[in-house]
């Protein structure tokens, strides 16, 4: 589904707010990415549970990732939309 882009208009949020929240939303996505690059699965920490739990850690951590990345992504094509207008 297609990004849905917020209109800049007199009866909503300004051009100027609309840039603010979504940067901070961008910026929290960012600080969420970084922080789960510290936290990526370890093996010492999921050796003595079995050679599958360091796999099944890492595609939970995946995931994680790709929800962060997918926000990130969402921001940046709504920022440049809003502030191509």
């Amino acid at each position: 589904m297609p990004i849905q882009i917020p209109s800049v208009h007199l009866n909503g949020d300004s051009r100027a707010e609309l840039v603010r929240q979504h940067r901070l939303v961008y910026d929290k996505a960012c600080d969420l990415l970084d922080a789960l690059t510290e936290a990526s699965p370890n093996n010492l920490n999921f050796y003595p549970l079995g050679d599958e739990a360091i796999r099944h850690a890492q595609a939970e951590h995946r995931q994680r990732v790709f929800a962060a990345q997918s926000i990130k992504t969402d921001m940046e094509m709504i920022l440049a939309a809003i502030m191509k207008d």
